[in-house]
C-alpha cells in the first residue's frame, strides 16, 4: 500500500493545467513586426510577419488519450545520486525498459532563454513572494483560498515526465532526489 500512496502523491502533485492567453488579437501579414517591443530601434528593424499559423494546442488532447497509460503494479523508486540515475534511465529508455514515468529537472539551455522571452517553454504551479504578486491576482489568492499560481519558466524542478516506452503494460515512478 506504501507503494501505491507514494505513486498517487507523485502524481497528484505533478498536477499543473497550461495556459489560457490571448497573446495579441489582431495580426497582420505584412504590418504586424516581430518582436518589435524589444526597443525603439529595433523596431525600426523589426522584420514583418510574412505568414499567420494558429494551433489549437486542445487537439493535443486526442493524441495523448490514443496512448498507452501506466497504470496497476505501482513500484516507485527513489535514487539518491543523479547521475547515477540518469546512466540508469538512459540505458532503460534506449533499450525500450521503461514504461512509466520519471519525476526530473527541467532546463532550457542559456543561450535560448532569449528565443523564449515571449513565452517560456515550462509552466509550473509555484507559491511566489507577495511582492511579485500583482494586486488583482492576489485578491483572487486570498479569496479563493490558494496559495500557489501557474507562472511561465525556462526551468522546472521535480517535473514528472511519461515515458514513451510502450513495451511494458506497468508502470512505475523514477525519481531522482
Amino acid at each position: 500500500m506504501h507503494q501505491v500512496k507514494k505513486a498517487y502523491t507523485h502524481l497528484k502533485a505533478a498536477v499543473s493545467g497550461g495556459p489560457s492567453i490571448v497573446f495579441t488579437r489582431y495580426h497582420d501579414v505584412g504590418s504586424t513586426r516581430i518582436r518589435s517591443h524589444e526597443n525603439t530601434a529595433a523596431r525600426q528593424q523589426a522584420k514583418p510577419c510574412k505568414r499567420i499559423l494558429s494551433y489549437d494546442a486542445n487537439a493535443l488532447y486526442l493524441c495523448t488519450m490514443l496512448q498507452y497509460m501506466p497504470c496497476g503494479k505501482e513500484k516507485v523508486t527513489d535514487y539518491e545520486d543523479p547521475v547515477q540515475a540518469a546512466v540508469k534511465l538512459k540505458k532503460a529508455i534506449l533499450k525500450g525498459n521503461l514504461f512509466g514515468f520519471m519525476k526530473c529537472k527541467l532546463a532550457t539551455p542559456k543561450d535560448l532563454w532569449p528565443k523564449f522571452e515571449e513565452m517560456p517553454p515550462i509552466f509550473v504551479n509555484r507559491e511566489v513572494p507577495e511582492a511579485a504578486v500583482p494586486k488583482a491576482m492576489m485578491d483572487y489568492l486570498t479569496r479563493t483560498g490558494r496559495k500557489r499560481i501557474l507562472i511561465r519558466s525556462c526551468w522546472g524542478s521535480s517535473r514528472l515526465m511519461k515515458s514513451c516506452c510502450t513495451h511494458h503494460c506497468y508502470g512505475g515512478i523514477l525519481s531522482m532526489v
